[in-house]
C-alpha cells in the first residue's frame, strides 16, 4: 500500500505540463498543513488550500494555478471540462470573493456568478426558488434553470389576515439523477424545523415516502433522530442514510446506518462511519462522469490525519455487515468484487477484533468506521487476535482466501 506526500507549491512563473493522474484506491494521501480538499477529476489531480497569501492556493496535477487569494472550498464541481473551485461562495455582488472556475481545456482561471447548489456523487447541479418550493437543475456556465419540480401546491400553509403562506419548505435533498431525487421538508417554528416529512420524485412523479424513510421512536428514550442522506452508488441506485439517535441520556446516543435502493423498496443494514460523511469528506473523484469514490478525512493509530479513497460499493458493505455480526458469507457475493474489497472483506474480519494492522492504509480506512475508532478501541490495538476469531470468522476467511 502507498502513501502519498502532498507538496504545497509555491507560484512561479514557469510553463507546467498537465501530466495525467491515474486515481489509485489503495493508497492515503498526507493531510499537510493548509490543505483543505483533493479530488481527481478524469486525469486531473486537485489540490485545494485554504487562503494562502505568498502560495498557490489550487494545484492541480502538481502545477500551481495563479489563484493566491482566491477562496477555496473542499469539494468541487466538475462540469464539462471545468472545475468550479467554490460554488458555496454568494453571489459576486454580495460578497468581496471571486467565484471562479478553472477551464481544463484553455487553463485558465475564469470569473462567473452563478448561485447554485450541487449533490455530491451525482454531480447534480441546482437552485432553488426564494420559497424553498420549488427546484430547478442550473446550468453554471450561462446560469439558465429549468425546472425539475413544482411542490408549492403540496406545502403545509396556514391563512393569516386572509394571506396564505407556507409554513412548510424543503429543508435538504438529495439527487440520483437529474429527474430523481429524494427531499426532506420541515415545518419551521420559531426558526426550527419540525414535523420531516420525506418524498422521493421519479420522473415528476411524487411519491411520500416517510413511513419507509423515519423510523419509529421511544419518546421515553429518545428525544430526536437526525437524519442524513449520505453514499451513493457509482451507478446511483443504492444510497445510505446515516439515522443518529439523540437520546434523552448520553448513554442512549446511537447511530445506525441503512441502505437503501433508489426506489426505497428493499433496504438492510450497514456499518455505520464515525462521523457524518459531510463532515469529512474532503473531494471525490470522477471517471467519465461517474463517481468512482469519495475522499474521507481519517486518522492512523498514531493521531496523524489522513484521506483516504473510500470507494462505496453496496454490495461489499453488505458483506462487512454480515461478516462484522457473525453471518456467513456466500461464494456467488464474493464474485462481484476486485482484488482490493476481497482484501478490505479480509481485513474487515481482523479490524473487528481490533487489530493492530501495520499498513498506514487499512489504519486509515478502517478508522474511518465507529466500531474501529472509538477511545477504548484505539487504546487497546492487538497483534494477536486469530484466537478470537469464531467459527464464522475462520469460514469467511477461508471462502475469501481462496477468492484472492
Amino acid at each position: 500500500m502507498k502513501k502519498i506526500i502532498l507538496l504545497i507549491i509555491v507560484n512561479a512563473v514557469f510553463y507546467c505540463s498537465f501530466s495525467q493522474y491515474i486515481n489509485k484506491l489503495d493508497t492515503i494521501y498526507s493531510y499537510q498543513k493548509g490543505i483543505i480538499g483533493i479530488s481527481v477529476f478524469d486525469t486531473a489531480f486537485i489540490q485545494l488550500y485554504k487562503n494562502q497569501k505568498s502560495q498557490a492556493n489550487i494545484l492541480i496535477n502538481g502545477c500551481p494555478i495563479d489563484s493566491t487569494g482566491i477562496w477555496t472550498s473542499n469539494v468541487p464541481l466538475y462540469y464539462e471540462n471545468n472545475i468550479f473551485i467554490n460554488s458555496t461562495v454568494g453571489s459576486l455582488n454580495k460578497s468581496n470573493k471571486q467565484k471562479v472556475y478553472f477551464s481544463l481545456t484553455n487553463k485558465v482561471l475564469i470569473n462567473y456568478d452563478c448561485n447554485f447548489e450541487y449533490s455530491i456523487g451525482s454531480n447534480v447541479i441546482y437552485s432553488f426558488d426564494e420559497l424553498y418550493s420549488k427546484v430547478y437543475i442550473v446550468n453554471p456556465l450561462n446560469c439558465q434553470k429549468k425546472l425539475v419540480v413544482d411542490f408549492y401546491d403540496q406545502l403545509k400553509k396556514e391563512t393569516i389576515e386572509g394571506k396564505t403562506y407556507p409554513i412548510e419548505t424543503i429543508n435538504k435533498l438529495f439527487f440520483f439523477n437529474k429527474n430523481n431525487l429524494i427531499v426532506e421538508f420541515c415545518t419551521t417554528e420559531l426558526e426550527n424545523c419540525t414535523n420531516f416529512r420525506y418524498v422521493l420524485v421519479e420522473n415528476n412523479q411524487i411519491k411520500d415516502i416517510t413511513d419507509i424513510i423515519m423510523p419509529e421512536f421511544s419518546t421515553d428514550t429518545y428525544q430526536a433522530i437526525f437524519v442524513e442522506f449520505e453514499r451513493i452508488s457509482p451507478k446511483s441506485d443504492f444510497l445510505t442514510i446515516r439515522y443518529s439517535y439523540l437520546g434523552n441520556k448520553s448513554c442512549d446516543n446511537k447511530v445506525i446506518t441503512k441502505l437503501f435502493t433508489s426506489d426505497f423498496i428493499k433496504s438492510s443494514d450497514v456499518l455505520s462511519f464515525n462521523s457524518p460523511l459531510y463532515v469529512n469528506n474532503k473531494g471525490i473523484s470522477v471517471q467519465n462522469n461517474e463517481l468512482t469514490n469519495y475522499m474521507i478525512s481519517s486518522t492512523l493509530n498514531s493521531g496523524d490525519k489522513v484521506i483516504v479513497p473510500f470507494r462505496f460499493n453496496p454490495e461489499l458493505e453488505k458483506l462487512m455487515y454480515t461478516s462484522f455480526y457473525d453471518g456467513i458469507v456466500e461464494e456467488n457475493n464474493l464474485n462481484v468484487l476486485d482484488s482490493l474489497e476481497l482484501k478490505i472483506l479480509k481485513n474487515l474480519i481482523l479490524a473487528k477484533h481490533n487489530y493492530d494492522f501495520g499498513s498506514e492504509f487499512y489504519q486509515g480506512y478502517f478508522n474511518l468506521y465507529a466500531f474501529y475508532n472509538t477511545p477504548e478501541m484505539r487504546n487497546s490495538r492487538k497483534k494477536e487476535v486469530y484466537g478470537k476469531l469464531t467459527r464464522a470468522d475462520k469460514t469467511n476467511l477461508e471462502l475469501i482466501k481462496s477468492m484472492e
